[in-house]
C-alpha cells in the first residue's frame, strides 16, 4: 500500500512538473530553442539631444541576457554591425558622433553566447541641423536694421548672416557665436532695399537658410509728402508708403505702383474719404500682389462701379481694411455694382476686412417707353465679382444695402431685388473664416464655395453656420465678437488659420493670425 502511494506521489509531481514546463515561456537566451522575440527588447525611442548627439532608450524583456549590440545604417549606406556592444541590462547608448545633416537608422537586439533576440528598429532620423526660423527686420529711425529669430538649434557654433542689395548677390556680413537670436546692421544705405537670410552652422557643417526678409525705402506721409497720391506718384516699385494718423480727402491710384501703402496706426485712426468724388482707391494698371493697400478705413466713395475699391485686372493684396459709407451709383440704365469693392478680372488676396454699410443703387435712368419699363436693382452692394478668381480670408460682410429695382410691364408691377452682400459674374469665389450677415436683399447671388463661416440664410460648405454673429456695437461700427458669439473659435481647426494668440480661428475680421488690429 505504501508503495503503491509512493508511485501516486511521484506521478502527480511529475505531472505538475510537465505542465508546469508546457506553460513556462522559452525566453532563456541561452537555450538555442528559446524564441528570439520573447526576449527582445522593446518600445526603442530616441530623442536629437544636440548637433551630433543622439540618445537610444528601451525596455529589457530578459534577465540573464549578455549584454545588447547596436547597429547603425547612415543614409542609403550598408548597416554597420555591431556598432556599439553594451553590457547585460543596459537600457539607454548616446551616439556622441551623429552624423549631422545625414539621415540614420539604429537596431537594437540583446545576445548571449551564440544566441541573438529579434531585432528593434527606429523609424528614419533626420539629423539636419535645424534652420532658424520666424526671422524677423524691424527698421530703427537711426539708419539701423534689428534681426531677430528663433534658434531652433542646441550646440552650434552660431549663424551666419549674409545681405544683398535688389539685384545684387548674396554676402556673408557677420558671423555670430552660439545662442545668438539678434543683431544689429548699422552699416546701411537707407535709399537702398536690403536682403536678408541667416544659417545655422557647426563646424564645416551649416542648416538650410532660413526665409528671407528684405528692407524697404520708406516714404511717410505727411511728413515728406502731404498727400498719399504725391508718395505714390513719387515712388518706385518696392517702396513703403507710411501714412500717419488722420483723415485724408483724396482719391488714390496706384498707377501701375507695385507698393505697400500702409498706416502706421491702423484703419481705427487713419481714413481716407474720397469726398463724394470718385472710388476711394483705384487699381487697374495691372497691379500684382506686390501692391499691398493695409490698414485704413476707406469712405465716402462714390462711383458707378466700386465706390470703395475699383479693381480692374489687377491683383493686389488688401488687408485689415475698414471700407464703409460708399455707393455705387451706376450709370445710365446700369444699376451700380459693388458699393464697397467692384473686382473685374482681377485676382487679389482679401484677408481681414470690413464692408460695412455701402451702398448699390438702382439704375438711374429708365428702361421703358413712359408707360411701361423699369430700372435694374443694384449688385454687390458689399462686393461685386465679375470674371475673377478670389479667396476671402476673415472677412467681415455686412449692413450693405442693393437699391431696389421694379418693372412696370402690362403684367403687372413687380420689384426686383438685389445682393447686399456678394454678387458673383462667372468668377471663383472661396470664402473661408468669414462672415456675411445682415445684408439687404439677399445676402449672396449665385453658388461660390465657402467653408466655416457664418451666413444667414445658410450655406453648404464644411464648418459653416447660421447664427447672428453677435458684434459688439454694430450701431457704432464695431464689429468685434461678443464673448459669447458663436462665432469664436468657429473658423478652421487647421493650426495656419490660428488668431494670433494661438488659439482657433475666430470668424470674420478680427480673427486670423493677422486679426489682431
Amino acid at each position: 500500500m505504501n508503495k503503491l502511494l509512493e508511485i501516486l506521489v511521484i506521478i502527480s509531481i511529475l505531472l505538475v512538473l510537465f505542465a508546469c514546463s508546457e506553460k513556462l515561456p522559452l525566453n532563456n537566451p541561452y537555450d538555442s530553442e528559446a524564441d528570439p522575440e520573447s526576449w527582445a527588447p522593446t518600445n526603442l525611442q530616441y530623442e536629437i539631444l544636440d548637433i551630433n548627439s543622439i540618445q537610444l532608450n528601451w525596455v529589457d524583456n530578459s534577465n540573464n541576457e549578455e549584454g545588447f549590440r547596436i547597429e547603425k545604417k547612415v543614409s542609403t549606406s550598408n548597416w554597420q554591425i555591431a556598432f556599439s556592444e553594451l553590457p547585460e541590462n543596459t537600457v539607454t547608448w548616446i551616439d556622441d558622433n551623429a552624423n549631422i545633416n545625414e539621415t540614420i537608422k539604429y537596431r537594437v537586439y540583446g545576445f548571449a553566447e551564440g544566441n541573438s533576440s529579434n531585432m528593434i528598429e527606429t523609424e528614419i532620423i533626420d539629423n539636419e541641423i535645424p534652420i532658424p526660423s520666424n526671422l524677423q527686420l524691424i527698421q530703427g529711425t537711426n539708419q539701423t536694421f534689428t534681426l531677430t529669430w528663433i534658434d531652433n538649434c542646441i550646440g552650434e557654433d552660431g549663424y551666419k548672416i549674409e545681405r544683398r542689395e535688389y539685384d545684387g548677390a548674396f554676402e556673408i556680413i557677420e558671423i555670430t557665436g552660439e545662442n545668438v537670436t539678434t543683431f544689429v546692421d548699422d552699416n546701411i544705405d537707407d535709399s537702398i532695399v536690403y536682403f536678408y537670410r541667416i544659417q545655422c552652422y557647426y563646424q564645416s557643417f551649416q542648416s538650410e537658410y532660413s526665409s528671407e526678409v528684405r528692407s524697404y525705402f520708406e516714404i511717410f506721409v505727411p511728413d515728406e509728402f502731404i498727400t498719399i497720391q504725391s508718395a505714390i506718384d513719387n515712388s518706385i516699385n518696392d517702396n513703403r508708403v507710411v501714412v500717419h494718423p488722420g483723415i485724408y480727402y483724396e482719391n488714390i491710384n496706384f498707377n501701375g505702383h507695385c507698393i505697400q501703402v500702409i498706416s502706421s496706426d491702423g484703419a481705427g485712426n487713419t481714413i481716407i474719404d474720397g469726398s463724394n468724388n470718385g472710388s476711394v482707391v483705384t487699381f487697374e494698371s495691372g497691379e500684382t500682389n506686390a501692391a499691398v493697400l493695409k490698414g485704413f478705413t476707406l469712405m465716402n466713395g462714390v462711383h458707378r462701379d466700386g465706390g470703395g475699391i475699383y479693381c480692374y485686372s489687377s491683383n493686389p493684396h488688401l488687408s485689415n481694411l475698414i471700407i464703409c459709407q460708399n455707393t455705387a451709383n451706376g450709370f445710365e440704365y446700369s444699376a451700380g455694382k459693388g458699393g464697397g469693392l467692384y473686382l473685374n478680372d482681377s485676382s487679389p488676396f482679401l484677408e481681414n476686412l470690413v464692408i460695412s454699410n455701402n451702398i448699390s443703387n438702382c439704375s438711374p435712368w429708365e428702361l421703358g417707353d413712359g408707360e411701361y419699363g423699369g430700372k435694374s436693382a443694384g449688385s454687390g452692394a458689399g462686393i461685386y465679382f465679375s470674371n475673377s478668381t478670389v479667396s476671402l480670408f476673415n472677412t467681415t460682410i455686412t449692413e450693405n444695402v442693393s437699391q431696389n429695382g421694379y418693372n412696370n410691364w402690362e403684367s403687372g408691377y413687380f420689384v426686383t431685388y438685389g445682393e447686399g452682400g456678394i454678387y458673383n459674374q462667372q468668377s471663383i469665389i472661396n470664402i473661408v473664416n468669414s462672415i456675411v450677415f445682415n445684408n439687404s436683399y439677399y445676402e449672396i447671388n449665385a453658388l461660390l464655395a465657402a467653408e466655416y463661416s457664418d451666413i444667414l440664410g445658410s450655406w453648404v460648405g464644411t464648418g459653416n453656420i447660421d447664427a447672428a454673429p453677435l458684434f459688439i456695437n454694430p450701431q457704432n461700427g464695431d464689429y468685434h465678437l461678443q464673448s459669447g458669439s458663436p462665432c469664436i473659435d468657429a473658423g478652421n481647426p487647421a493650426s495656419e488659420y490660428n488668431d494670433a494668440d494661438g488659439s482657433i480661428n475666430d470668424m470674420g475680421a478680427y480673427g486670423g493670425p493677422n486679426g489682431n488690429w
